[in-house]
């Protein structure tokens, strides 16, 4: 993050922006098992980021949505996302 003339830090357009991002898996019995539910991210260029949490809380899954490698049974939806490929 670099800083305006005011002081105040100005952030870089970000490569990459979820915003409510959920991802579902349909069960046997037919309801949902929710993975991950609501996720906003945003990461500009030369940024590091970890995802971190408890175990089965949605971090590979989160992942995975990111990169288009969901199960082909799974679900999600997604406010509003963008990557610019940076």
């Amino acid at each position: 993050m670099s800083s305006s003339p005011l002081g105040t830090p100005s952030r870089k357009a970000p490569v990459l922006a979820i915003n409510g991002l959920t991802v579902e898996y349909p069960l046997a019995d037919g309801t949902r098992l929710t993975a991950a539910a609501d996720v906003d991210l945003e990461i500009a260029a030369g940024e590091i980021h970890a995802l971190v949490g408890e175990s089965g809380a949605g971090k590979t899954t989160v992942g995975n949505a990111l990169m288009g490698l969901l199960q082909r049974r799974a679900r999600s939806r997604r406010a509003r996302s963008r990557s610019t490929g940076g």
